[in-house]
């Protein structure tokens, strides 16, 4: 199992490796650090110094590598390896195309978002990795407690992908013995009785396929 942690060396980000490498550690997974360099475009008619793109790699990579070599001492089990891309292009979809890449069973990324709305309560960035990624991603606020999670939450709209995701959940943190509820948020108009009974069928489908009791349904 591998996690894909992007880093912008900002306090965010860290907060949210310290997760994903305690949790590395507990389910013996591999993690990537991975840093994005966008090379800046200037349209003006005063010239502009850009430092060349190996150069600004080769700062990045080094203080990845600084970053990896203190964690590599605090968790010797984790294997820890770290990767540094650049180009003119949006962070969120370089991390999209790097988790395929790599092949990442699931992205631990920071966020800070603030307010209503999905972009404004993860943040951007954060919001259009979680729309466009092909695997789960864990988004740490910056202020969680760095605990293994032992209750998961996985919202259902009975779309035709909600089996599939709510087992790669069930498959990421088997090892752990997570307690499982899967609840939908019906509308008015919804016929409370029937929503009840189709969660209820689709938590007995995955305790009957997984051979686990722990899910637990809430309308």
């Amino acid at each position: 199992m591998k996690f894909l942690i992007p880093i912008d060396f900002s306090d965010n980000s860290k907060h949210a490796l310290n997760y994903a490498v305690h949790l590395a550690d507990k389910i013996r997974a591999e993690v990537l650090l991975y840093h994005f360099v966008n090379i800046p475009i200037y349209s003006s008619d005063i010239p502009v110094v850009i430092p060349p793109e190996a150069e600004l790699k080769e700062g990045a990579l080094l203080r990845l590598k600084e970053i990896r070599n203190e964690y590599r001492k605090k968790y010797p089990s984790v294997t820890i390896d770290c990767d540094v891309q650049a180009a003119i292009n949006f962070p969120e979809d370089a991390i999209v195309r790097e988790e395929d890449s790599c092949k990442a069973n699931l992205v631990i990324m920071g966020t800070k978002g603030s307010g209503h709305g999905t972009a404004n309560f993860l943040g951007s960035n954060t919001a259009t990795i979680v729309e466009n990624s092909s695997c789960p991603v864990l988004a740490i606020p910056d202020e969680a407690p760095i605990d293994l999670p032992v209750k998961i939450a996985v919202a259902v709209n009975y779309a035709e992908k909600d089996m599939e995701n709510i087992q790669q959940v069930i498959e990421l943190f088997r090892s752990m013995n997570t307690e499982l509820t899967l609840f939908h948020i019906a509308p008015e108009k919804e016929d409370i009785s029937h929503a009840d009974s189709e969660l209820e069928g689709l938590a007995e489908r995955l305790r009957s396929q997984n051979k686990i009791q722990s899910i637990h349904v809430k309308i």
